[in-house]
């Protein structure tokens, strides 16, 4: 991800010498007239995003998590992928933050589903519907 920042450079007074200058700095009315600004616009890539990181939360006050999940993230174009491993789930979103939300309600939905379809799933819903149990219960 890739965002503006500005930068702003503190000048001293204007109309002082500083040792470094031969002469005064110029004037606000002389910036504007040959177009000088103290500002500086750059570009900085986003390296703050996790790898990896453990998800101990769920968006359903009758849910509670047991444990966390392991959870990595992973930019793809100009979304963001939160890919749990252990359960075979993602989420996506254009930011981390909403990529790991998006993942949290997929949680959500696929305890209440395979809850309500439990005497229906074939042989690997039911390992999916184990692994679920062990992270997550109602409260």
């Amino acid at each position: 991800m890739v965002t503006d920042t500005l930068l702003r450079i503190r000048q001293p007074e204007r109309g002082k010498v500083e040792p470094e200058l031969s002469r005064p700095l110029p004037t606000q009315k002389e910036e504007e007239e040959e177009g000088i600004t103290a500002e500086v616009k750059y570009l900085i890539a986003d390296k703050a995003t996790p790898k990896l990181l453990q998800l101990a939360t769920v968006p359903d006050d009758r849910l509670r998590m047991k444990a966390p999940i392991e959870v990595k993230i992973k930019q793809e174009g100009e979304f963001y992928i939160a890919r749990c491993d252990y359960l075979n789930e993602f989420g996506y979103g254009e930011s981390p933050t909403e990529a790991i939300e998006d993942l949290q309600l997929v949680l959500v939905e696929l305890y209440w589903t395979l809850k309500g379809e439990e005497e229906k799933l074939g042989t690997g819903m039911v390992e999916v519907w184990k692994h679920l149990c062990e992270l997550i219960q109602e409260r």
